[in-house]
């Protein structure tokens, strides 16, 4: 499985911008796959161009459906999925594991 994680502090918004008010600037994210016991986890930011009015969404009415059409449009998916699931079957053919020392 395979979600955005978008934290409360993800946004950076510009308070006016060519007459807008709280025009998102970037969204910070992660993208996590999970696998049972598994995760794996990729971490970007998505930058935006000035919207025109046509096409402005002030921040206050953006949703979560909203920043996830967003992200899915504007990253590079695929490629995310990838290193998502590369990391993942690493985990699964590679497993790490953290040890104590091996002295008293």
């Amino acid at each position: 499985m395979k979600q955005w994680i978008i934290e409360d502090n993800s946004f950076i918004v510009a308070p006016q911008k060519n007459g807008l008010s709280k025009v998102v600037v970037t969204i910070n994210y992660r993208r996590i796959a999970t696998d049972g016991e598994l995760t794996a986890e990729y971490a970007g930011a998505l930058g935006f161009p000035t919207p025109s009015a046509d096409n402005f969404i002030i921040f206050d009415n953006l949703t979560q459906e909203i920043v996830e059409k967003w992200l899915n449009e504007g990253t590079n998916l695929e490629e995310i999925d990838a290193d998502l699931d590369a990391q993942i079957e690493q985990k699964k053919n590679n497993p790490i594991v953290i040890l104590g020392k091996p002295w008293n």
